[in-house]
C-alpha cells in the first residue's frame, strides 16, 4: 500500500510543482507589464499636467479655436456605459428622393442622340451624355461607324424637342485608352451642358458601392405634344464589380476588332438600344454615377457597364480647349435672398409651340406673365380725317372677333410670334465664319477707340445713371418694365421700373441714392455666379408689341422680349464702353447705328456709297433677330471681348463675366405665359446691345456670302484674288443698321455678287433675304433713286436746291402717324403731338409735299378752334443745314 501511494503521489506532486512554476512566471510578467504601463501613463500625465500649467488663455480660447481648452473639458476619464444589445434588420441602401430628382433633371438636360442618316435613309443613332460645357461621352464603336459613312450623310443632334443639323467636322473627339468609350465636343451652336462630372463616383468609392444599383435608360418619346419629356426607365439590379478583361464586340460592325475593358459592372438588365445608358449606385451619395452600359445580351439576362470614375473624366476633359464656364444653373431663378423653383412638369404648361427649344420648366402661378388682351392704341381725335388710315389695332388675343373673319389668323398671337424663336437657320461652314469674323474683328479693333481713358467695368451707379460728363453715356430708361421676376413685386401705383431706384437729379443729370434690397441681392448673387464661371438663370419675358399695323398684317403681332433689370444693369457695366464707342465711330465700321437721317450725316453716307458705284444693292431679312445664327452671334461676342482685351482690359475675371453674359443672350431663356424655354438661335429684342449685335452679325453674314459666292466663281475663272476681302474692300461699300443693309457694288463684281446671288446663297441656309420693300421682286442692283433702293424705310432724294442727299420716308407710314395715340395721354394734346410728329418725317419729300400736308393739319385744327404750331419746310431746312 505504501509503495502504491508513493507511485501515485510522486507524479501528482511533479505536476503541481510545474503548474506552480508556470503560474509564478506568468504573474511576474503581468505585474511587470502593469508596472511598465502604469509608469508610462504616469509620465504622460505629468507631462500633460505641465503643459496645462504653462497654457496661457488667449483670444483663441474664448473663440473656441484653441486646441488645448477643449481637451481640458473632454479628456477627463469617464466610466464607460454598458452597451445594451439591440436587434437590427439589414436595410436596403436607397438614394434620397431629392438627390434622385436632381440627378434625373440633369441627366434629362444633358442626354442627346447623335443621328446619322445616309442618302438611302439608313439611320445610325448614338446615345450621348453631356458632361460639361460642350463635352460629352459616347460609345466609340458608334462614333467610328458615323465617321465611316459617306460624306453626304446627314448628321443631326436630337433631343426630346429638338432636331439640330450639324457637321461632323465641327466635332472634336478624344479616344479613352483601354475603354469602349470616347469623349467628344459638340459645335458651340447648342446650349452648354450642366456640369455633371461631380455626379460620378471617385475611384476610392468603387470598392464600397453596395450590390444594389439602377440602370438609367432614357429614350426620345413619340411626338405627342408640342413639348415632350424624355421617356425614362429606372431598372433595379444587383450589380457586381469585375476586374478581369471583358471583350466588347462592335455592335455596329462585326468586322472591326473588339474593344477590351478591365473594370466593369455586370447585372441582369440588357436589351437592344440600351448602350450609353448610365449606371447608378443606390448608395446614398451625391455622386451616384458609376458606369455606362456598353454591352449585353440582346435577348436580355446579362448586361455590362464600363466602370468610370470622376478622376478619369477630369483628366481627359483637361485635354479639351479651356472654357470659362464651370456650370449652368437650370433649376431655379434667384430673387433676392430666395429662389424661384422652375417646375419640371410639362403638364402644367399653359401654351407651347413646336420648334427647336429646350424645356426648362414652369414658373409658379405668382410669377406667370399675364399679357394684356386690350390694346393701349387709340384713334386720335383727327383719325381718318386729315389722312386716310390703312392701319389697325394689333391682335392681342386669340379670341379677337376679327379672327373669325380673317383666314390668315389662327391660334394665339403670343404663340404664333414666339414660334420663330424655335426656328434656327442651318449653320454656315465654320471656316467661312472664322474668316469673316476675323475681318470684322480687325476692322473694329482698328477703327473703334474707347471714349474713356481707362477701360474697366462701370460702377452700378454709372450703369444706371450714365456718365453725364461723357457724351453718349446716357442713363437707363426708367419708364419701361423691370422684367421677370421683379414685375411680381411691383407695388400698387407703380407703372414701370422706377420704383426699384431712389434717384436724385441735379443740373448734371441723375444720381443714385440707393436701390431696392431685392434687386441688389439678386445682382450680388449673379455677379458671384458669373465670377465663378456659372451661367445663371436669366429669363426674358415675351410680350406682345402693342403697336399699330397695316390692316392686312394686323394678325402678325410682333414679339419683344423684356430684359430683367438686373441683367440690363450688369450688362451695361461690362459692355457699355464698347456700345458707345462703336456708335461714335459708326461711319468707319460700316454702321449707321445712331445716325440722324435728317442731317448732313445721311448725305455723307450716301455720298460715300455713290463714290464707289452707282449700282445699289439693298435687302431685307425675314425674322432676322429671332433667328440669328448662334455660330455668328458667338463670334460677335468674341469680337467685343477681344476689343476690350486689345484696349487694355486684361482681367480674366472681366473676360469671363463678358463671356457668360454673352451666353445668356446667345442661348437666351424666355418666359411665355408660364413656360420657360431656352433657344438655339436669335437674340432677345430687349437685350441692351441688340441693334449693335445684329449689326455685327449682319457684317459677318454678308462677308460669308461674299466668300462663298466668289469661291464658286473662282473655281470657274481660276482667279484666286476675286474671293478675298481685299477685293471686297476695293469694290464694295456697305452700311448696316441691325438687320437693314445698303451697299454699292462695282460693275464687274455686280455680275456675281448682287441681290439675286445673295438671296440664292442665304436660301441654302434657310434664311430668307428679299428686296427691302418685301415685294418679292428682287433684282441684281438698282439705281440711287429707284423705289427699291430703300434703307431705314427711306428712299434717297436730292435736296431741291442744296447739293445734298436727303432721306424720304414712305408716305403711307408718314400719313398714318396722326391717326393714332396711346391711352392715358390727355387730349387734344396727344393728337396734336401726333400731327407734329408726322411732320418731322415729311421733310425729305420736299417743300411742296411738306407744306401741303402742313396746311391740311392746320386747317383741320383751326376748324375745331385749336391752334397747332408746325414749322414751315424752310424753317426745318435752316435748322438742319443752316
Amino acid at each position: 500500500l505504501g509503495s502504491f501511494a508513493m507511485k501515485v503521489i510522486k507524479p501528482v506532486a511533479s505536476i503541481l510543482v510545474a503548474v506552480g512554476l508556470v503560474t509564478y512566471i506568468f504573474k511576474t510578467d503581468t505585474v511587470q507589464n502593469s508596472l511598465s504601463a502604469f509608469s508610462r501613463k504616469k509620465k504622460e500625465n505629468e507631462a500633460y499636467s505641465e503643459l496645462i500649467k504653462s497654457h496661457i488663455i488667449t483670444e483663441d480660447c474664448v473663440n473656441n479655436k484653441c486646441n488645448m481648452c477643449p481637451q481640458m473639458a473632454y479628456d477627463a476619464y469617464r466610466a464607460p456605459k454598458r452597451k445594451i444589445p439591440t436587434s437590427m434588420t439589414a436595410k436596403r441602401p436607397e438614394m434620397l428622393p431629392d438627390i434622385r430628382n436632381s440627378v434625373d433633371r440633369k441627366l434629362r438636360r444633358n442626354y442627346f442622340f447623335l443621328c446619322a442618316i445616309t442618302p438611302d435613309g439608313v439611320e445610325t443613332i448614338c446615345r450621348c451624355l453631356g458632361l460639361k460645357n460642350w463635352i460629352f461621352i459616347a460609345l466609340d464603336h458608334y462614333i467610328d461607324k458615323i465617321k465611316s459613312l459617306p460624306l453626304n450623310t446627314k448628321l443631326e443632334i436630337r433631343t426630346n424637342n429638338t432636331i439640330k443639323s450639324v457637321v461632323l467636322n465641327d466635332f472634336n473627339f478624344i479616344k479613352v485608352a483601354n475603354s469602349a468609350l470616347v469623349l467628344g465636343e459638340t459645335p458651340n451652336t447648342i446650349p452648354q451642358f450642366a456640369n455633371i462630372v461631380n455626379l460620378w463616383s471617385g475611384a476610392w468609392q468603387m470598392e464600397h458601392v453596395p450590390a444594389e444599383g439602377q440602370l438609367y435608360e432614357l429614350n426620345i418619346p413619340e411626338k405627342n405634344n408640342k413639348i415632350d419629356s424624355y421617356h425614362v426607365q429606372w431598372h433595379s439590379n444587383k450589380i457586381n464589380l469585375h476586374r478581369d478583361t471583358l471583350p466588347v464586340p462592335n455592335i455596329v460592325n462585326s468586322n472591326i476588332i473588339s474593344t477590351t475593358i478591365d473594370y466593369y459592372w455586370s447585372y441582369t438588365t440588357s436589351g437592344r438600344g440600351m448602350c450609353g445608358s448610365v449606371l447608378l449606385t443606390e448608395m446614398n451619395t451625391s455622386s451616384p454615377l458609376v458606369g455606362i452600359h456598353v454591352a449585353g445580351e440582346v435577348s436580355g439576362g446579362r448586361g455590362y457597364a464600363e466602370c468610370i470614375c470622376r478622376e478619369t473624366l477630369e483628366n481627359i476633359i483637361a485635354n479639351f480647349e479651356p472654357n470659362p464656364v464651370e456650370d449652368v444653373e437650370i433649376e431655379s431663378q434667384v430673387l433676392g435672398d430666395r429662389k424661384i423653383s422652375l417646375i419640371d412638369d410639362t403638364r402644367r404648361i399653359k401654351a407651347a409651340f413646336e420648334g427647336n427649344v429646350n424645356f426648362i420648366g414652369v414658373v409658379p402661378k405668382a410669377y406667370e406673365h399675364k399679357p394684356a388682351k386690350k390694346t393701349r392704341c387709340k384713334h386720335s381725335i383727327c383719325y381718318d380725317q386729315i389722312t386716310k388710315s390703312v392701319y389697325d389695332y394689333p391682335y392681342l388675343d386669340q379670341n379677337d372677333i376679327r379672327g373669325t373673319m380673317d383666314d390668315n389668323f389662327s391660334g394665339s398671337p403670343m404663340v404664333n410670334g414666339c414660334t420663330y424663336h424655335g426656328q434656327p437657320p442651318l449653320d454656315f461652314p465654320t471656316d467661312l465664319v472664322d474668316q469673316a469674323a476675323e475681318d470684322v474683328e480687325l476692322l473694329i479693333k482698328a477703327k473703334v477707340m474707347p471714349l474713356r481713358r481707362v477701360l474697366r467695368p462701370l460702377s452700378v451707379e454709372q450703369s444706371i445713371c450714365g456718365i453725364p460728363s461723357i457724351p453718349g453715356y446716357d442713363a437707363m430708361e426708367f419708364d419701361t418694365s423691370e422684367g421677370f421676376p421683379f414685375t411680381s413685386l411691383r407695388p400698387a401705383g407703380a407703372k414701370d421700373k422706377r420704383w426699384l431706384f431712389d434717384l436724385g437729379q441735379d443740373s448734371f443729370g441723375y444720381y443714385l441714392n440707393s436701390i431696392e434690397d431685392v434687386l441688389q441681392k439678386t445682382m450680388d448673387v449673379k455677379q458671384q455666379q458669373r465670377e465663378n464661371g456659372i451661367i445663371p438663370v436669366t429669363i426674358f419675358t415675351d410680350c406682345l408689341k402693342d403697336m399699330k399695323l397695316p390692316k392686312h398684317k394686323a394678325h402678325k403681332t410682333r414679339i419683344f422680349s423684356v430684359s430683367p433689370v438686373d441683367y440690363t444693369i450688369q450688362f451695361r457695366q461690362y459692355f457699355y464702353d464698347f456700345t458707345i464707342a462703336f456708335q461714335h465711330y459708326r461711319k468707319d465700321v460700316e454702321s449707321a447705328v445712331g445716325i440722324n437721317v435728317d442731317s448732313y450725316e445721311w448725305h455723307d453716307m450716301i455720298q460715300s456709297l455713290v463714290e464707289n458705284s452707282d449700282l445699289f444693292v439693298t435687302g431685307d431679312y425675314s425674322k432676322f433677330g429671332p433667328r440669328l445664327m448662334a455660330k455668328c452671334t458667338t463670334k460677335a461676342f468674341q469680337i467685343i471681348n477681344s476689343w476690350y482685351q486689345f484696349n487694355g482690359d486684361k482681367s480674366e475675371v472681366n473676360s469671363r463675366i463678358r463671356y457668360i453674359l454673352g451666353q445668356e443672350t446667345i442661348f437666351s431663356k424666355h418666359l411665355m405665359l408660364n413656360l420657360v424655354y431656352e433657344t438655339y438661335c436669335g437674340a432677345p429684342s430687349g437685350c441692351p446691345i441688340t441693334t449693335i449685335l445684329n449689326n455685327i452679325v449682319n457684317m459677318i453674314y454678308i462677308r460669308v456670302a461674299f466668300l462663298s459666292i466668289q469661291r464658286e466663281v473662282c473655281r470657274q475663272s481660276e482667279d484666286a484674288n476675286i474671293a478675298t476681302f481685299i477685293n471686297f474692300k476695293n469694290k464694295v461699300v456697305v452700311f448696316f443698321y441691325g438687320d437693314d443693309m445698303i451697299m454699292t457694288v462695282q460693275q464687274d463684281l455686280l455680275e456675281t455678287f448682287n441681290g439675286l446671288s445673295l438671296s440664292k446663297f442665304f436660301k441654302k441656309y434657310d434664311i430668307t433675304f428679299t428686296d427691302a420693300l418685301k415685294t418679292g421682286s428682287l433684282r441684281k442692283g438698282d439705281s440711287i433713286f429707284d423705289k427699291q433702293t430703300s434703307f431705314l424705310k427711306r428712299n434717297i432724294k436730292r435736296h431741291p436746291y442744296r447739293p445734298f442727299y436727303v432721306a424720304a420716308m414712305d408716305t403711307v407710314a408718314i400719313e398714318e402717324t396722326c391717326n393714332w395715340v396711346f391711352e392715358g395721354h390727355p387730349e387734344p394734346e396727344a393728337s396734336q403731338i401726333a400731327c407734329q410728329s408726322m411732320m418731322l418725317n415729311a421733310f425729305g419729300h420736299g417743300p411742296s409735299y411738306y407744306n401741303s400736308l402742313r396746311k391740311r393739319i392746320i386747317d383741320w385744327w383751326c376748324n375745331i378752334g385749336e391752334y397747332v404750331a408746325i414749322p414751315t419746310w424752310r424753317d426745318v431746312d435752316e435748322r438742319i443745314f443752316g
